[in-house]
């Protein structure tokens, strides 16, 4: 069956993710807490990389949001915010990306135009759809993609299949014959391949080999290899 529609992942896949140094975001809070308890930047820190390793190896299917997960820190360590939660999160978490976009992604979407492939992002993301949009925007136009979905805004994550259905319903194509792109094995391939998707492309540009034979799944080192791969599917 051929592929009708094209999703992305967003972080690795449209703009990479790097931040800036790791005390950034402990020193942030503190300049925006009350601390009574004492904390230092360094415990806050490490407290927040703790939490966050936990809260990604949760295999739940259902998402938080940036603004739960830094009250919850909050609590956790007695830090008592002097502005609100959505600016507090904005400013500390939110502020510490410097991303670029991933080489020939660009290719891949005019690619897509030639061939009227309608595409849109589907992602996980603790920050709300239009924020995941405004990263994104940053380095990449945006006007192509049909939306920017958050895992934050559905309430649901990679790699369930219930995040990857409703891509498709969003995007008004079957399953069967939507493509997912994305840099992760287990979220990625695992999660689009549950779901039935027609076809998932792995950017794998250290040509890793398939960890489950199990799950079938198209490996490229770069756009110009994904793009022939799609080329052969529509």
């Amino acid at each position: 069956m051929a592929i009708r529609a094209v999703l992305f992942d967003c972080w690795g896949t449209l703009i990479s993710y790097a931040v800036r140094d790791p005390g950034f975001i402990g020193a942030r809070l503190l300049e925006r807490c009350d601390n009574p308890e004492g904390q230092t930047a360094e415990t806050i820190e490490a407290a927040w990389r703790a939490m966050m390793g936990l809260y990604y190896a949760n295999e739940s299917p259902f998402e938080s949001c940036i603004d739960a997960l830094i009250n919850s820190l909050c609590i956790e360590l007695g830090l008592e915010p002097r502005i609100p939660l959505s600016q507090l999160a904005a400013e500390t978490v939110g502020a510490q990306y410097l991303q670029e976009k991933i080489p020939g992604v660009e290719r891949m979407l005019a690619f897509l135009r030639e061939h009227n492939l309608p595409c849109a992002v589907g992602s996980n993301s603790v920050y709300d759809s239009r924020t995941t949009a405004g990263y994104i925007a940053q380095r990449l136009p945006i006007d192509q993609f049909r939306f920017i979905a958050s895992s934050a805004d559905l309430a649901s994550k990679k790699p369930h299949p219930r995040f990857f259905h409703l891509l498709s319903k969003m995007i008004g194509v079957p399953a069967s014959e939507c493509c997912y792109i994305g840099d992760s094995f287990t979220h990625d391939m695992v999660g689009s391949y549950t779901a039935m998707y027609g076809l998932s492309i792995w950017l794998n540009p250290q040509g890793l080999p398939n960890p489950d034979p199990t799950i079938a799944c198209e490996s490229a080192r770069d756009y110009d290899e994904a793009i022939e791969i799609l080329r052969r599917k529509i």
